[in-house]
């Protein structure tokens, strides 16, 4: 009585290559053997030919589940590609901690939040005269190349853009985790966005107001949900910005109190009668000294 596995054929009646392993018939023939030297009283020869043909079956079947298997792995990997895509997306457009809470399953309204004291940045996007006649394509293909160095140059710092609204950029920093440094973080992004659109495009330019203190902020919509600010420091920071002047960073008192505490230049303007706020004094922000610098990315 004998054992016989697929790739393992004992032949009975063989004295000289007995339980020797075969695989086929070729193998077979090489060793100068043939299904005649089987017994023909039994049925060698049929468990022989069975186990040679279960080989070849299990043989297509080990190649099929090997496509397969490449199959699922490049499936896994376009799967990982569009789920990273997918976030970049997310995290585009809402603060990574507030997009893994609402990944996590919380609701919108759990994210909102109020904070005590942050620093509010908005950039309004000068066009040289030349861009006047630009069709409406070209505009926008102006436009978006300028919002595109500006995201680049946001990168390095640690603040979250909130939003584009025509041609005015929106930085907050401070939010939605406190920072000590948020107003020096933003400070410094203003200035080096200056200095990026006049090297990319002499021509163009920013006009930039600042102002520190408390927002409410959290995830408002379904459809496009986004990460908003509310409060009066929206409203002055962007009373700075428009009442400000071309090339110039316009900051609120309180802002430059905050930064001159980082070592940043400041300098007064003048009191001016900002609408909805009365009289304010206000400065520009003129540079940093090198011994203030805080940390970026």
């Amino acid at each position: 009585m004998f054992l016989l596995t697929p790739y393992s054929i004992p032949f009975i009646n063989l004295p000289s290559v007995a339980l020797a392993s075969l695989n086929n018939l070729v193998e077979m023939r090489e060793t100068g053997l043939y299904l005649n030297d089987l017994s023909m009283h039994d049925q060698s020869r049929e468990m022989v030919m069975k186990g040679w043909e279960h080989c070849s079956r299990l043989q297509i079947t080990y190649n099929k589940e090997e496509q397969n298997s490449a199959r699922l792995e490049d499936a896994h990997r376009l799967s990982e590609e569009a789920k990273a895509r997918g976030d970049d997306l997310l995290y585009s457009m809402l603060p990574r901690e507030v997009a893994d809470k609402l990944r996590q399953g919380s609701h919108a309204a759990d994210t909102c939040q109020n904070l005590e004291e942050v620093t509010v940045l908005f950039a309004e996007l000068i066009l040289s005269p030349e861009s006047e006649p630009l069709s409406a394509l070209d505009l926008m293909r102006t436009v978006n190349g300028m919002y595109k160095m500006m995201d680049r140059t946001t990168e390095h710092y640690r603040v979250f853009k909130v939003e584009t609204v025509g041609g005015v950029y929106m930085v907050v920093g401070g939010a939605p985790q406190y920072r000590e440094d948020h107003c020096s973080q933003v400070g410094q992004l203003a200035l080096r966005m200056l200095r990026e659109v006049s090297i990319a495009a002499a021509s163009h330019t920013l006009r930039i107001g600042m102002h520190v203190g408390p927002v409410a902020a959290g995830v408002v919509g379904v459809k496009l949900p986004r990460y908003c600010l509310f409060g009066d420091t929206v409203n002055t920071a962007s009373r700075m910005q428009t009442n400000g002047k071309v090339g110039k960073i316009h900051i609120s008192e309180k802002c430059a109190e905050v930064l001159q505490k980082f070592h940043f230049k400041v300098s007064f303007r003048e009191k001016l009668n900002i609408k909805g706020k009365g009289e304010m004094n206000t400065y520009w922000l003129n540079g940093e000294n090198n011994i203030a610098k805080a940390d970026t990315w």
